[in-house]
C-alpha cells in the first residue's frame, strides 16, 4: 500500500473533519475499549508504551506548538492548538524488540489520540507476542514449562529483527488507517449515526478524492484481500456468522453496546464494511458483503435461499423477513396511519415511505360514511396485533371528529390522532407559505417562468386571507394558477417545505412549535422503537386532544 498517499488522506480527514477527532480516544480510552472487547491486559501505560516505540501509530496528535520529532507531521493548528499527523515507520532493529521498555523514547509536549479501529492493532500485538502453554503443563511437568517459554522468546526475539516484522506491523496500521479514512464517508450508514453531522458536499470531495487515490493504487484485488484479512480476524474473535448477520441488521445504538469478543468481532467486521462501501464508489461494482468473506464459503444461490436476497445489508427490511422468521423475528407493520385524503397522504408518503414499520391508509373521506364500521373494525384490529394507530383528519366535519374521539375513549384503538383545523394547509402554513409553495409546485411542471413572474407580481399586489383551502385555490384561480391542484403530489410539496422549515412562521416571525405534519411524520418514524405492549400499559390516550401522556 502507498503510504504517502494514504497519510495524504488522513491529513486531509484531520484538516476538514472535526467530528472523527471528537471520536479519537486517548491512550486511556483505547486500553478501557480494549478491555470492554475482551484485549484484557492492556493499561493506559501500554497503550502509550505501544506508540512510543512506534507498533502502534496515532491518528491524531495534539500539541501546543511545532513538534519536531520526526514522523509527526504538522497538518493545522485551531489558535494555540497545533495537530499533527503520525506518519513514522517502524524501524528495523539487529537485537529485536525484546526489552525495549527500557530504551522507550519519551515524546514531549504532545499527546496522541487514537481511532477505535486501533483495536486491530492491539490484537496483532496480543496474538503475536502471548507466551502460551497448556493450563496443566506446571503441574505436569515444571522444567518443560520453562523450556517452553525459552523457546517462543527466542522465536520472538528472532522475528521482531527481522524487516517481516516491521512489513507486518506497518501493514495492520495501514489496514486500520484505510478503514479510518473510508469510515467518515460512510458512517450515517454503517452505524445508523444521526447525531453525528453530515459532510458538507465540498468537504466529502475533498476527503473523497484522497481515498480514491488511495484504493486506485491499491487495486480491487488487493482491497478485498484486505477485507479479506479482516474478516478472518473477527472469525477469530467469534466464528458465529449469522449471529454477526443478525447483530448488523440491529439497531446501530445497540450493536455498539456488544462487548467481549462478540462486540470485537462486529468492530472489526465495520472496518471491512466501511472498506467495502467506499471501495464500490470507486470501483464502480459490487464487492462481497462481510458474511461473504473470512471462513467458509456460499455456494452459487445460497444466500438468496436463505436470506430471500443476494444483498442483506442494503436491502429493505421485508425482503428478510424469511430469514428472520429463522429465529422467530420479524420486521413487520408496528404503526398504521389513516389520512383523509391524497393530500395527506403524499406529505406523510414522503416522510415515512423508506419506513417499513409504517403503512398508510388513505381513507378517502369514508370515516364517518357507510365504510366507517370497516374503519372501526381496523382500528380494533390494529390493536389486538399490537399495532398503533395514527389518525391524520380534517376539522371541518364535526361527524368526523365525533367518532374519533368516541374510539379513543373506549380504548377501540391505542396511537393519536391529530385534528388539522380546519386542513392540512392552513393548519401548517400562512398565507405567504402556501402561496410560495404553490409558486415552487408550478415551477417543479415547468409552467411558463413569464407567466410565474406575473403571478407573483398579481399576488404580491393581492389582499389575501386564506381560512382554509377553499380559500387557497380560488385565490391561484384568480390570478390562473390552475395547473396547482389537491393531490399526492402536492401533499409532497407541503411537505417538502415543512421539513426545511419545520416550525410554524406566522407574519413573518418563526414561532417554537413544530408543524402538525412534522409533529405526525416524526412520530411515525419514532414508534420504530417503541414497543406497543409497554407503551400502552404506561401511557394512555387523551380523548379530546389526541395526545399521549403518562397514566395518572
Amino acid at each position: 500500500m502507498n503510504e504517502f498517499l494514504l497519510n495524504e488522506a488522513r491529513k486531509e480527514v484531520i484538516r476538514i473533519d472535526k467530528n472523527t477527532q471528537r471520536r479519537l480516544l486517548t491512550a486511556q480510552g483505547l486500553a478501557q475499549l480494549a478491555g470492554q472487547l475482551g484485549l484484557s491486559g492492556f493499561s493506559d501505560d501500554d497503550v502509550l508504551f505501544l506508540w512510543e516505540i512506534g507498533l502502534l501509530r496515532a491518528d491524531l496528535v495534539e500539541g501546543s506548538a511545532k513538534s519536531n520529532e520526526m514522523g509527526i507531521e504538522f497538518v493545522c493548528n485551531d489558535v494555540d492548538d497545533f495537530f499533527f499527523v503520525d506518519t513514522r515507520c517502524l524501524a528495523v532493529r539487529e537485537n529485536g524488540y525484546g526489552g525495549d521498555g527500557e530504551s522507550r523514547q519519551k515524546y514531549d509536549g504532545i499527546t496522541p489520540l487514537f481511532h477505535p479501529f486501533r483495536i486491530y492493532v492491539l490484537h496483532h500485538v496480543a496474538r503475536v507476542f502471548s507466551l502460551s502453554v497448556s493450563q496443566t503443563q506446571f503441574l505436569k511437568y515444571e522444567e518443560g514449562t520453562r523450556r517452553i517459554f525459552e523457546l517462543e522468546i527466542g522465536h520472538i526475539k528472532r522475528w521482531t529483527s527481522k524487516p517481516e516484522f516491521r512489513s507486518r506491523f506497518s501493514d495492520w496500521n495501514c489496514f486500520a488507517e484505510l478503514a479510518i479514512v473510508t469510515e467518515r464517508l460512510c458512517y450515517p450508514i454503517v452505524f445508523s449515526d444521526v447525531t453525528t453531522p453530515l459532510l458538507f458536499e465540498v468537504e466529502r470531495k475533498l476527503i473523497y478524492a484522497k481515498v480514491d487515490n488511495v484504493l486506485r493504487e491499491v487495486g480491487v484485488d488487493e482491497v478485498e484481500k484486505i477485507r479479506q484479512e479482516l474478516a478472518w480476524t473477527a472469525g477469530r474473535f467469534d466464528d458465529n456468522r449469522s449471529i454477526h448477520v443478525l447483530l448488523r441488521l440491529m439497531n446501530a445504538r445497540e450493536r455498539s453496546k456488544l462487548k467481549g469478543s462478540l462486540g470485537a468481532a462486529m468492530h472489526i467486521l465495520s472496518m471491512a464494511e466501511c472498506i467495502r462501501r467506499v471501495g464500490e464508489l470507486v470501483f464502480e461494482r459490487e464487492l462481497s458483503e462481510e458474511d461473504e468473506i473470512g471462513p467458509g464459503q456460499w455456494m452459487d444461490g445460497a444466500r438468496r435461499l436463505l436470506y430471500g436476497t443476494e444483498r442483506v445489508f442494503d436491502a429493505p427490511k421485508d425482503q428478510l423477513r424469511d430469514y428472520l422468521q429463522i429465529f422467530g423475528l420479524d420486521f413487520g407493520v408496528k404503526v398504521r396511519c389513516y389520512v383523509e385524503g391524497e393530500s395527506e397522504y403524499g406529505a406523510l408518503a414522503h416522510a415515512v415511505d423508506d419506513f417499513p414499520h409504517v403503512q398508510l391508509v388513505n381513507l378517502r373521506g369514508r370515516v364517518a360514511e357507510k365504510k366507517s364500521l370497516a374503519f372501526l373494525s381496523n382500528l380494533k384490529a390494529d390493536h389486538a396485533a399490537g399495532v398503533f394507530s395514527v389518525i391524520m383528519i380534517d376539522g371541518d366535519n364535526d361527524d368526523y371528529i365525533r367518532m374519533v374521539k368516541k374510539a379513543a375513549k373506549e380504548k377501540v384503538f391505542f396511537g393519536r390522532f391529530f385534528i388539522s383545523s380546519p386542513d392540512i394547509e392552513c393548519e401548517n402554513f400562512s398565507d405567504s407559505e402556501l402561496l410560495d409553495i404553490a409558486q415552487k409546485y408550478a415551477e417543479k411542471l415547468n409552467v411558463d417562468k413569464d407567466f410565474l413572474e406575473s403571478v407573483s407580481k398579481k399576488l404580491n399586489e393581492m389582499t389575501v386571507d386564506i381560512k382554509n383551502n377553499n380559500d387557497l385555490w380560488k385565490v391561484l384561480s384568480q390570478v390562473g394558477l390552475t395547473d396547482v391542484r389537491k393531490g399526492e403530489a402536492w401533499g409532497r410539496a407541503l411537505m417538502e417545505y415543512a421539513i426545511s422549515h419545520p416550525y410554524k412562521n406566522l407574519n413573518g416571525q418563526v414561532e417554537n412549535q413544530q408543524r402538525m405534519i412534522i409533529e405526525a411524520a416524526t412520530l411515525l418514524v419514532r414508534m420504530r422503537d417503541i414497543g406497543f405492549l409497554r407503551a400502552s400499559a404506561l401511557e394512555e390516550m387523551d380523548p379530546e386532544t389526541g395526545e399521549v401522556g403518562r397514566r395518572s
